[in-house]
C-alpha cells in the first residue's frame, strides 16, 4: 500500500524532522521527499505559502510546520485530553520555537564577533534558562502524570 502522506522538505532535518518523528512514533508510513535548491524552485508554486515543509494527503496540501504538526497530532491522538492540556502543550511548543529561533540566529550569524557573543549568551543564559524550565515541567509530569 502506498504511503498516506507525502512530506517534502530540503535534505535536512530542520522543520520537517518533528513531523517525521511524530509519524514514525504513530507507525504511519511516509513518502519522505528531499529536495535541493533547484528542485525546490520547480515545486515552490505547489506549496500554499511557497514554503517547506509541505505535507500532502491525497489532494490536501498543508504547509507551515506547526500547522502540519497540530493537524497530525490531532488526527493521531497526540493532543491533551482537555483544552487546558492542549493549550499547555501549545505553550511548550511555543517555547521550543523561541529557543530554536535563538539557536538558528547563532547558527547563521556570519560576523565572527557577533557569533562569539551569541554563543556565550546561548551557553551562559539561554540554555540554562530553557533547560531549567523543561526540567521542572518533566519533574511535575513524573509526580503527576496525565490520565
Amino acid at each position: 500500500m502506498a504511503p498516506q502522506y507525502k512530506l517534502t522538505y530540503f535534505n535536512a532535518r530542520g522543520l520537517a524532522e518533528p513531523v517525521r518523528l511524530l509519524l514514525a512514533h504513530a507507525n504511519i508510513e511516509l513518502e519522505d521527499v528531499r529536495v535541493d535548491g533547484s528542485g525546490w524552485a520547480q515545486i515552490k508554486s505547489d506549496s500554499p505559502w511557497g514554503k517547506l515543509p509541505l505535507l500532502e494527503e491525497g489532494g490536501f496540501k498543508l504547509s507551515q510546520s506547526l500547522a502540519i504538526l497540530k493537524y497530525l497530532a490531532s488526527k493521531y491522538g497526540y493532543v491533551g485530553e482537555t483544552s487546558q492540556e492542549t493549550a499547555r502543550m501549545d505553550e511548550y511548543i511555543g517555547a521550543i520555537m523561541d529557543l530554536r529561533e535563538v539557536i538558528m540566529s547563532y547558527h547563521w550569524e556570519k560576523d565572527p564577533e557577533k557569533k562569539e557573543e551569541k554563543g556565550v549568551k546561548l551557553e551562559e543564559e539561554t540554555f540554562p534558562f530553557y533547560l531549567a524550565k523543561f526540567e521542572n515541567i518533566l519533574k511535575k509530569t513524573e509526580t503527576n502524570p496525565p490520565g
